[in-house]
Parts: structure tokens; sequence; C-alpha cells
């Protein structure tokens, strides 16, 4: 695999807008994911532990509990991955709030292996306020997300972290993050029954969360993700109903609902071989 700059990433995927050609990214759990989405096209792929948890068909959301070093996952998910891809940039999840490492070494490790940038993942940004306010207390909050964006970018590395509503945009924008995820969290199709809100809604929402940021910067890329945004066909609505959006990541959407649908599907195929029944001798 080539390394990237930072600058050639965000020249590659400018071109493409220019071009008309909306940024898709996956999220690789494994590295069969990651060597179909080269070969399909993907602009970016991303690398962390909500992957290694879908992909061993568990629900994503414990990425958020304390079931590994999140850190150390995405290092070893990165040795799997990374040497499938040729000339596919890659992007790091990063947990800024580990008590343990210093993130600048972090950082340094991600890049020197060949990682092209970093995102918040897994995160605080989806903490209800009472939770969020005790964890900034703590030293455990959304500011450590904002400094691991300011560090990232002081080392050349690609910044797109996640964000969940218009403060947090604001904020990752005027620490110099170069694309804003929206998360609406859970996809969609999910086996476990997850609700998730109408798309109309969301678009809604992406609208208010989108503004301020692009206020404050309007070079910064924005890109959607998760909730109602399934298929190919809910994106183009949101394409087509907000124009500042840049791109959309698919984690679920990509890697695990179709996957799941084509297994249940040709072993329901192979099942319905029926050969011609013997007749037992007496």
């Amino acid at each position: 695999m080539r390394s990237f700059t930072r600058g050639e990433v965000l020249c590659a995927l400018r071109a493409g807008l220019a071009e008309g050609r909306p940024i898709l990214g996956v999220c690789a759990g494994i590295g069969l994911t990651a060597k179909c989405a080269e070969r399909a096209g993907a602009d970016l792929i991303f690398v962390n532990n909500t992957g290694r948890f879908r992909m061993s068909g568990r629900n994503g959301l414990l990425a958020k509990f304390s079931f590994g070093d999140a850190n150390a996952v995405t290092e070893e998910m990165g040795t799997e991955i990374l040497p499938v891809l040729a000339h596919t940039p890659a992007v790091a999840g990063v947990f800024a709030q580990d008590p343990f490492k210093r993130m600048d070494m972090v950082l340094e490790n991600l890049k020197r292996w060949g990682f092209a940038g970093v995102q918040n993942s897994p995160g605080m940004g989806m903490m209800r306020p009472a939770m969020a306010k005790n964890l900034e207390a703590g030293g455990l909050g959304f500011s450590k997300e904002i400094e691991l964006v300011e560090t990232a970018r002081s080392m050349d590395l690609l910044t797109a972290p996640f964000c969940y509503d218009a403060e947090q945009a604001l904020r990752l924008a005027q620490a110099g993050a170069d694309i804003l995820l929206l998360n609406l969290g859970l996809t969609a199709g999910n086996d476990d029954g997850v609700e998730v809100p109408p798309l109309g809604a969301c678009i809604e929402e992406m609208r208010a969360i989108l503004a301020p940021a692009k206020d404050a910067r309007p070079d910064v890329l924005i890109m959607c993700h998760g909730g109602p945004l399934a298929t190919p066909e809910d994106v183009q609505r949101v394409y087509d109903a907000i124009p500042e959006m840049d791109g959309y990541l698919g984690g679920s959407s990509i890697e695990r609902i179709p996957v799941e649908r084509a297994i249940i599907n040709v072993i329901r195929d192979f099942k319905q071989i029926a050969v011609e029944k013997q007749e037992e001798s007496v």
C-alpha cells in the first residue's frame, strides 16, 4: 500500500466532486470488505473497532463499551486491512479519551503504518447532555476529540470526525477538520430491530447541523452516515435535497446488510436442491 499526504487525499476528493462524483467512504471491518471496496472504486476506507464488532455478528454499539482496547483493535485491524489496499487512502478510528496513551504517539504510529487520516471513533458525541457534562468535567469529554483533530492536523493527517449536532460540527470545523461526518446513528435494516427517524426529518436535521459549520468554514467537506441512509436511493435523496452534501460513509449499508442477505439467499438456494428419493432396501 502506498502512503498518502493529507493534501493528496483532499486534492483527489475535490477533483471528483468537481466532476460530479460525490465522495464514497466505506467502513471495513475485515480485509475482504476493504479489498472489494477498492476494486469497486471507493474513495476512502475507514477502519475502526465498530467494524470489528459488526463483522463478528454483534451490534456496532458494542464499540462504545469497554470490551477491549479500542485503539489497539484499530491497530490490529490495520495489519489485516492496509496490506490489501493498493491505491486507496485509509482513515483510522481513534479513541481520543484513552487515558493510557499519548495521542501524539498514537497518531505518529498510525501515520507510519500507512493511515492517511483519523476520525473520532469511538467517541462521546452521542452522549446525552448530563452524561456529556460529567465526562467533560472528568477530562473525558468531546473536547478530547477536538484536541485529536487539532493534533492530527498539525501532523498533516486527514481528519474526518463524526458529529451529532450543530455545536459539535462548528467546534470541529473551527479546529480544522477536513471532513465533517454527520452521524445519524444506527443504520436502518438492522436485524436487531432498531428504529430510526424518517429520512425527511433527518434531512432537516442535517441542514441544521451543517449550516453553522459551513458559515464558519465554507471549505469544509460534509458527508453523511447511518440512520435511514441504507440504500443508494436514500443517499440520492439527500444529495438532491442538500446541495452542500459532498459524500456518504457506509458501514452496515455496505458490508453487513448486503452480506447478510447474500449469505441467507445462497444458503436457501442450496437448500432447495433436491435429489431423487431412494427406496430403502429390505
